[in-house]
């Protein structure tokens, strides 16, 4: 039998400590907002203004790391890490992606996911703080 190969640009991302599975939307609230169940990892991604995802496409955005630097994250994933491991609303857009939302102080922190159906788990598209969450349809709050 061979191995199955997962190309680069799907792989996990790992944080420091050896986290691959960031967060979870949970079969609770899977089934409140009518999502699939199931992890929330940082693939490698490509990078891209338009078609991009994971961290290729976050961290080739200098303007957007030199801010999440400034805001004490060292990279992508720990940012992500913060926001997905303890998110306070989840919202839905048109075209099947979920907003999952961290509120801290007066900043809404805001990655973007999508399921992956050969990987059966939510794939970070893109991150970054916010100021509101203007136009969300949130369909889940704590």
């Amino acid at each position: 039998m061979r191995p199955i190969l997962i190309p680069v640009p799907k792989r996990t991302v790992f944080t420091k400590t050896g986290l691959g599975e960031l967060g979870q939307i949970t079969e609770e609230i899977a089934a409140q907002c009518s999502v699939a169940q199931g992890p929330i990892k940082l693939l490698n991604g490509v990078e891209g203004a338009n078609g991009g995802f994971g961290r290729e496409h976050i961290e080739s955005h200098t303007s957007r790391m030199k801010q999440l630097e400034g805001m004490g994250y060292a990279d992508a994933v720990s940012y992500i890490y913060f926001v997905v491991s303890n998110f306070t609303h989840l919202a839905t857009q048109e075209d099947g992606r979920l907003v999952i939302v961290r509120q801290a102080g007066q900043l809404f922190h805001h990655v973007i996911c999508q399921w992956d159906e050969e990987l059966c788990v939510w794939s970070v598209t893109t991150a970054l703080p916010k100021n509101n969450m203007r136009k969300l349809e949130i369909v889940w709050s704590i």
